[in-house]
């Protein structure tokens, strides 16, 4: 997966650990007493629980660490508001004193840098 892929599902993946954190792992039937099958399928189910959680975090933790290494402090500000705090491209650009267009332009310009996989040339902002 790609950085770029990382930000973009980081939203997703955290929505996801949130409802997996809420609902704990799933509760197989049991019968009483309860016999190996059951207990192995508890277990199975609690090794799912706790892979998809691992792999969410996985997720959430390479999208910040991209967002980190991004060059320009208004870059990751938008980023960080909009992608892990939520926060609409509006009220991005309120809490940054900026326009909503330069917002949008950080945002482009981060995403282009993340492609690239390298810093934009002296002069561009």
């Amino acid at each position: 997966m790609s950085d770029s892929d990382a930000i973009v599902k980081y939203q997703s993946a955290a929505q996801y650990l949130r409802i997996l954190d809420k609902l704990g792992p799933p509760a197989v039937p049991l019968s009483f007493p309860p016999d190996k099958a059951d207990q192995k399928a508890l277990e199975r189910s609690r090794r799912i629980h706790e892979r998809s959680r691992e792999q969410a975090l996985q997720v959430m933790g390479q999208a910040e660490r991209t967002v980190r290494a991004l060059p320009r402090p208004e870059w990751r500000d938008a980023f960080e508001l909009i992608y892990f705090h939520g926060l609409t491209v509006e009220e991005t650009a309120y809490s940054m004193s900026y326009s909503e267009r330069a917002v949008y332009r950080f945002l482009r310009m981060a995403f282009d840098y993340i492609d690239a996989g390298k810093e934009t040339g002296p002069g561009r902002p």
